[in-house]
């Protein structure tokens, strides 16, 4: 049911397949939490597509913070 309510953006995977062609890194930034955005990777067949996933529980300020991004950027 979860796979259902779950949508990719149009786009999104040409998107990631460019990025992984250009041989450039994926990295997925956000503040919601971890088992949230697996889940929500593993509906969408994505997790693989990225190469570093960082949430909002694994740094101390999320948005509007910049940490998580100087995180992404190491």
């Amino acid at each position: 049911r979860y796979a259902e309510e779950v949508k990719m953006m149009r786009g999104a995977k040409e998107f990631l397949d460019y990025i992984h062609q250009k041989k450039l890194k994926a990295i997925l930034v956000t503040s919601s939490p971890y088992d949230l955005i697996e889940k929500s990777l593993n509906a969408l067949n994505l997790k693989q597509s990225f190469d570093f996933l960082i949430t909002g529980d694994q740094v101390k300020r999320t948005k509007p913070s910049p940490e998580i991004y100087l995180q992404a950027l190491d």
